[in-house]
């Protein structure tokens, strides 16, 4: 028995309990799924009633009462906000009028289902974790910092996003605290991810695929489908239930979840498209985007005004770091990072020192498969490891070598007054033969002691070293 439950146990905890993911991959994608799919119980009672099917019915009660508990003992707070919001709706905005003792009995129905949520919630000590909230739950702040941050990032590239993939990444490289260490694979919340990575376009589309058929489902009237209505409206209140817990985590896009609320999607459609007009629900899901993303836009603009550095994704997949109030006509630097001497995430290794740097510093981060759009005499370059390979680009006249990773083969720096540092400890072998080059060119040598070619958390440390223009 304890190796089944082991199976259906994910490496999550809160408080010393074992948050379940029942074979998904985390307890909030197992949680979505539950809270989209357990409203179609929810219409179960009406065909039953009305064939009179009392044992159908009470093992439909069970069975509701065994989802909602597995749905609280997953500790995903998003999922049963979504749910609760799933449950106000179906019970305070279906009128069935081939049902009339709903009418009479559905609030009864809705205490009953928020009563047996609270009982759940309250023995599994699920509401201490809701209430961990308002007091400081590290897990809801993290929330915060990155939701703050993913405004920024898309200020700074609102329409045509990140790329696929790259909210969690592009966070923690461009506006994460450069002291904290903590990655994340995406915005933990589906629409933020959204926009984040294919920008604000998309994700108007993805609200207006989860709007319209609620519209469609809730304003459909008429003889036709008022037979149908309480299987559309609990596809309705599933299709709620997910839209509010993909407030809380990225569930978008997680094959393994999406296809319970596309399928409630898809039999909204079926069941209402032909039988409803369009226009209202149409004109009322475009509107709901086009506010939302709207809204967005305004407040990740006002987001990124109130940040110390300002972030710019170029056309060409470089990152433009200004920092607030500095000039225009500021020192331009580029940094042409490779991963080998800075890490993963070099992005945060450079703002780490750029916080040392002088206010009048304008910086573009050119990542490993980009380079300088523009090449100008005036600015400085600071070229790491394996990157100099592409110093053919570039002015050599103000470039600055870090920490050198290839052989030394510059066509026509003879003579380039360059400046190279160099590692005390040679972990590739090129580092005497740099010292060698650069000392038979007359370049600038500087050897930093104590370290090797990989400085991922000490380049903030040996940033004025390496700044610092020796001619």
């Amino acid at each position: 028995m304890s190796n089944w439950l082991d199976l259906l146990r994910s490496k999550y905890f809160y408080a010393g309990h074992s948050r379940f993911s029942f074979g998904w991959e985390n307890p909030n994608a197992a949680a979505a799924v539950l809270v989209s799919l357990l409203p179609v119980l929810w219409c179960g009672y009406h065909v039953l009633a009305a064939r009179k099917r009392k044992l159908y019915i009470g093992v439909l009660v069970a069975l509701e009462g065994l989802l909602l508990w597995m749905v609280v003992i997953t500790y995903s707070r998003g999922a049963v906000i979504g749910l609760a919001c799933a449950m106000l709706f179906f019970h305070l905005f279906a009128r069935f009028a081939n049902d009339p003792n709903w009418q009479k009995w559905r609030l009864a129905a809705l205490c009953s289902r928020l009563g047996l949520l609270a009982l759940f919630m309250g023995a599994s000590g699920l509401f201490r974790r809701m209430a961990s909230v308002a007091e400081g739950d590290r897990s809801a702040i993290n929330r915060l910092d990155l939701w703050h941050g993913s405004l920024r990032l898309i200020a700074a590239s609102p329409w045509r996003g990140w790329g696929r993939g790259s909210s969690g990444i592009a966070f923690s490289q461009w506006v994460q605290n450069p002291a904290s260490k903590l990655t994340y694979l995406s915005a933990v919340n589906g629409y933020l991810s959204i926009a984040v990575d294919f920008g604000l376009f998309v994700l108007a589309a993805l609200i207006f695929f989860l709007v319209f058929p609620i519209l469609l489902g809730t304003l459909t009237r008429g003889e036709k489908i008022e037979r149908s209505r309480p299987a559309i409206l609990a596809c309705c209140s599933g299709v709620l239930a997910f839209a509010v817990a993909n407030c809380f985590t990225t569930l978008s896009t997680l094959p393994s979840v999406v296809w319970a609320p596309l399928s409630l999607i898809l039999f909204i459609l079926v069941l209402a498209l032909q039988k409803s007009p369009l226009k209202k629900p149409g004109i009322g899901a475009w509107v709901t985007a086009v506010v939302v993303t709207g809204l967005l836009e305004v407040v990740s603009v006002v987001s990124a005004g109130s940040s110390a550095w300002r972030v710019n994704l170029k056309e060409n997949g470089s990152v433009e770091l200004l920092k607030t109030g500095s000039q225009s006509r500021a020192p331009l630097v580029y940094f042409l990072p490779d991963w080998r001497t800075l890490g993963l995430y070099f992005g945060r290794e450079i703002r780490a020192a750029l916080d040392r740097a002088p206010t009048s510093i304008r910086c573009v981060v050119c990542p490993p498969g980009t380079s300088p759009k523009v090449a100008t005499d005036s600015a400085i370059y600071i070229v790491f490891g394996s990157r100099v390979t592409e110093l053919t680009n570039v002015s050599l006249a103000r470039t600055i070598i870090v920490f050198p990773t290839v052989e030394p083969k510059l066509p026509g720096a003879n003579g380039i007054p360059l400046k190279i540092i160099l590692p005390e400890l040679d972990q590739v072998g090129f580092t005497d033969q740099w010292r060698t080059w650069a000392t038979a060119r007359g370049c600038h040598v500087e050897t930093i002691p104590l370290v090797g070619q990989n400085i991922e958390g000490q380049f903030a440390t040996l940033w004025p070293s390496v700044f610092e223009q020796d001619k």
